[in-house]
């Protein structure tokens, strides 16, 4: 299960197949929220084929995990995602998101609302970038409110319990580094990463491949 949010909010969810008929026409949110609204595929109303995760789902979920140094089979993204993940708010000042990057080596931040839904991305070269223009005394005042030039108008996430290989495909037929982890609401759960998939390659637990 995948999902698209934009500024404005969520504009689809549903499987990889689905998410492959969308054809983006224009660069503009608004052009792409018109897209979503006139395409014939059926956004997340609850008829997918593939169940949304409730929250006693990923308590299920989290009860079947193995304990420290057993080794498992990697099928889904929870297994391999960073946990928990930092995020980052409207609210929040260029300045405290400058020391957030220097705190954390991510390549990317999720960006929640009030109501801690995911709303947007903020990508580390696009804020580099954006800094290397700004006079310092305006960096100090400004927040990711004051700028929304600095966020990702759309972001594609994905359910806990979907598919690793499908999550690395998507993230490599898009390029993109990573994908934010969400509950169908926007509730941020964590971030995978092509690190992430690449660790589970390299250590315990093993991942079968085939060609």
């Amino acid at each position: 299960m995948f999902y698209v949010f934009s500024t404005n909010g969520k504009l689809f969810g549903g499987p990889l197949e689905k998410l492959y008929q969308i054809n983006k026409t224009d660069e503009t949110t608004a052009a792409l929220a018109s897209d979503f609204a006139n395409s014939s595929i059926h956004l997340s109303q609850g008829n997918d084929t593939d169940e949304l995760v409730s929250h006693s789902a990923i308590d299920r979920y989290k009860a079947t995990l193995p304990e420290k140094n057993q080794r498992e089979l990697i099928y889904h993204v929870y297994q391999v995602m960073t946990k928990p993940v930092k995020v980052l708010e409207l609210s929040a000042s260029l300045d405290s998101i400058h020391q957030a990057f220097k705190q954390y080596q991510f390549s990317a931040f999720p960006v929640v609302n009030a109501n801690q839904q995911l709303h947007s991305l903020i990508q580390r070269h696009k804020f580099t970038e954006y800094l290397l223009d700004l006079p310092s005394p305006k960096f100090h005042r400004l927040t990711l409110n004051d700028t929304p030039e600095l966020l990702e108008p759309e972001v594609i996430s994905t359910a806990p319990v979907t598919d690793v290989r499908r999550a690395a495909q998507i993230m490599i037929e898009r390029q993109t580094p990573s994908l934010p982890v969400v509950e169908p609401n926007g509730g941020v759960l964590g971030i995978v990463t092509k690190r992430d998939i690449l660790s589970c390659l390299a250590k315990d637990p093993p991942l079968s491949l085939w060609c």
